[in-house]
């Protein structure tokens, strides 16, 4: 059934249509994009909500455009729709581990943004970095149950920890990947995603 609101909004839209006035009901928060379509609420779009020093989400639209472009990518976006619900649940009743999330976006948000810009062979990734993403994960893994806290063990012993403080974002990509390391990408814009 289509709802009054996009009735009024197809007339104010369809050229050589009378003109009626648009009258939209206003909604108690402003409805936002998620990064990707998840099965729950987006762990990026709430934390965005929380804490205001979370970086600009769209870097991470674009983050989702790239990952799309590899089965391996695409693995991580079907692992973050599959567990967001649950990491949200486990970062709302736990301020420091929240606040752990937020440093750890914004301590790789200038790196992810040269990746993605095609200049992941010009940073380096830093032993603060990786120490501070890897006691995230640990965290992150002790406070979950089940299926998450197995999931994030598996994917934390995938990764080279020991290689990654030193290498360049492409150099890191191509270990946790696993596709050998080839150019950067091509500067990736942001795809909104549809019906958000």
């Amino acid at each position: 059934m289509i709802g009054r609101e996009s009735l009024i909004l197809a007339a104010t839209l369809t050229p050589n249509a009378t003109p009626r006035p648009f009258m939209a009901r206003p909604f108690a928060q402003p409805p936002t994009p998620t990064p990707t379509p998840t099965s729950g609420p987006c762990v990026l779009t709430w934390l965005k909500s929380q804490d205001n020093n979370t970086p600009d989400l769209g870097l991470f639209y674009r983050l989702r455009d790239f990952l799309t472009q590899s089965p391996q990518g695409q693995r991580y976006i079907e692992l973050y729709n599959a567990h967001s619900p649950e990491v949200l649940k486990l970062l709302s009743e736990d301020p420091a581990l929240r606040a752990e999330a937020v440093k750890v976006l914004n301590l790789w948000a200038p790196h992810l943004k040269a990746f993605l810009e095609a200049k992941g062979g010009e940073v380096v990734i830093t032993p603060e970095q990786v120490r501070v993403l890897q006691t995230f994960i640990e965290h992150l893994a002790k406070a979950a149950d089940g299926e998450l806290q197995s999931v994030i063990l598996k994917e934390s012993a995938r990764v080279p920890w020991d290689a990654l403080s030193g290498a360049t974002m492409n150099q890191a990509w191509s270990a946790v990947s696993g596709q050998g390391l080839g150019p950067a990408p091509a500067k990736a814009e942001a795809t909104p995603t549809p019906g958000r």
